[in-house]
């Protein structure tokens, strides 16, 4: 088939194998990325390298090279889309219009997101600590949430089991871009511990904070630092609104909301329908983020999604 072909997005009932060509094995990645997503899929190569580099980089929640046990790995979507531990939302019903879209913020985030994501762990470390130096001496508390997520991203490994006949390798990779509705109490802690996790893991981030101020300092301070220009922006507008037209943008990939239950009731359908990882909490509490560790363990799961590769013995 060509890849523009109806039954490339509908799917055929099976048994049926739907069979493109492919150049290079770049090619071969647009190509299977572009289809519907799927829970799993199988490479093959001769070259193992060649197949443990492509298979990090498919949109895929397993992987297995060299084999077909497609049996997806057990799926963390709950774990990273709402995580256990602050309250879920319970929204009022009641219509509410979009607000205007930040397409400027978002797509200067985008940009510097892919390029952000590929420096290492290590490296992505050493500016998160070297920003919650800068901010140590007037904020003391946000840096030291800084400095745990550095901490926690540079000690951070991927799991690796064997079994007869077969290895499994457990690694994170980062959303993409998440906005963060941020809480109005403790503005700059809760700030810095969804800041730390969420780009310790590779991710851009788009923020409506609870003090615009605050937020321009402590993104000045990360930029100082050596973290690419744009890659956290700020938005402005009505909470509400502003939920909903991020909702709607098919071009971020997470959306976070702490604080106020002003949400519309229909705004996990709305995220549903551009495939956003959606996570609501009413929990505006100040020991929720002044509290040890800040909530950092939770933000740490939602900040990425889980990928599993099988590696079969012989390949």
């Amino acid at each position: 088939l060509a890849p523009a072909m109806p039954e490339m997005e509908t799917g055929l009932p099976g048994p049926v194998l739907l069979s493109m060509t492919f150049r290079t094995p770049a090619e071969a990645i647009r190509l299977a990325n572009a289809t519907p997503p799927a829970p799993a899929a199988s490479l093959w190569s001769e070259t193992l390298s060649t197949a443990l580099d492509l298979a990090t980089t498919l949109e895929a929640g397993t992987v297995c090279v060299n084999g077909t046990d497609l049996e997806p790995a057990p799926d963390p979507l709950e774990l990273w889309q709402r995580p256990a531990g602050l309250a879920p939302a319970r929204p009022v019903a009641r219509p509410v219009a979009a607000a205007a879209v930040p397409s400027a913020a978002l797509t200067t985030a985008r940009r510097a997101q892919s390029g952000w994501a590929g420096r290492s762990t290590t490296e992505r470390a050493a500016i998160l600590n070297r920003a919650a130096t800068r901010l140590a001496e007037s904020a003391e508390a946000p840096a030291a949430r800084l400095a745990g997520a550095a901490g926690a991203a540079a000690t951070a490994s991927a799991a690796w089991a064997e079994t007869p006949g077969r290895a499994t390798l457990t690694r994170h990779r980062p959303l993409g871009v998440i906005a963060a509705l941020c809480p109005e109490v403790a503005p700059v802690l809760a700030m810095a511990s969804i800041l730390g996790p969420v780009l310790a893991a590779g991710n851009g981030a788009l923020l409506h904070p609870g003090n615009t101020a605050e937020a321009e300092a402590l993104i000045a301070a990360l930029e100082a630092a050596g973290m690419p220009k744009g890659l956290v922006g700020i938005v402005s507008g009505p909470r509400a609104a502003l939920a909903c037209a991020l909702a709607a943008r098919v071009d971020l990939d997470a959306l976070w909301c702490f604080g106020p239950g002003d949400l519309p009731e229909d705004l996990p359908a709305r995220a549903a329908a551009t495939g956003k990882a959606l996570w609501l909490s009413e929990d505006g509490a100040s020991e929720t983020w002044t509290g040890p560790g800040g909530a950092s363990d939770l933000f740490r799961v939602a900040a990425g999604r889980r990928q599993t590769l099988r590696l079969s013995w012989g390949a």
